[in-house]
């Protein structure tokens, strides 16, 4: 199965700006409750805590959503009172322990990558699109896609990169636990202390998870 990022997913959906995206988001989860928008993420929490990957069923967009971010593909759901379980809401499967009762539980997944198949039988035109680089940017502008401050990606991401190999070489933490939304924070804000403008998170996702991977394979 193929799958797309969930800016591309706006993007190809026609959701070109920040304002647009929150009704296009809206159909998306309408569709995902129902099944018929397949979702996974790297990134799943269940009560702040890191349990790894997860295929997103339609018990988990059935919850109530708290935050949710179409740039990033960020989310964060919350069972509703008491009576979530016997009314199938979420799935039990997903119950971090005890009968939750009385609690409010919470799990959040990030980086959320879509089916592809799904998002063109909603009528996501991918061909058309433009590349990832350049979502959130007017249909008109021909511009090459600017970084966070401006710069250009064809000239930050060597910059990048370089600053990644360095805190590879430097970094004495447990990469086990950090998440790739975490170390391109790490590695933009080290780049912020240079004066260098940071790198979108949607175009350095898939290189953090892909070194995080190799470096918790190396432990």
């Amino acid at each position: 199965m193929e799958w797309v990022s969930t800016r591309q997913l706006m993007v190809a959906l026609g959701a070109m700006t920040e304002d647009s995206r929150p009704l296009t988001g809206k159909a998306v989860l309408s569709r995902a409750r129902l099944g018929r928008m397949r979702a996974r993420t790297y990134e799943f929490f269940e009560n702040g805590r890191l349990v790894g990957e997860r295929v997103l069923t339609k018990e988990f967009w059935s919850g109530s959503i708290r935050e949710q971010n179409w740039d990033f593909g960020d989310f964060e759901v919350i069972d509703r009172p008491i009576s979530v379980y016997d009314d199938g809401l979420i799935d039990p499967t997903m119950k971090p322990g005890g009968s939750g009762l009385g609690k409010s539980q919470s799990w959040e997944a990030h980086g959320v990558e879509w089916s592809k198949e799904d998002a063109e039988a909603m009528g996501a035109n991918f061909d058309a699109a433009p590349g990832p680089a350049l979502v959130g940017m007017s249909p008109a502008d021909d511009k090459i896609a600017p970084a966070v401050k401006g710069r250009p990606i064809s000239e930050l991401w060597p910059l990048w990169v370089a600053e990644l190999v360095l805190w590879v070489e430097e970094a004495d933490e447990d990469a086990a636990g950090l998440t790739s939304g975490k170390l391109i924070e790490k590695i933009n804000d080290r780049l912020a202390k240079k004066g260098i403008d940071q790198m979108p998170r949607s175009t350095a996702e898939d290189t953090a998870k892909e070194v995080l991977r190799a470096l918790c394979s190396d432990k």
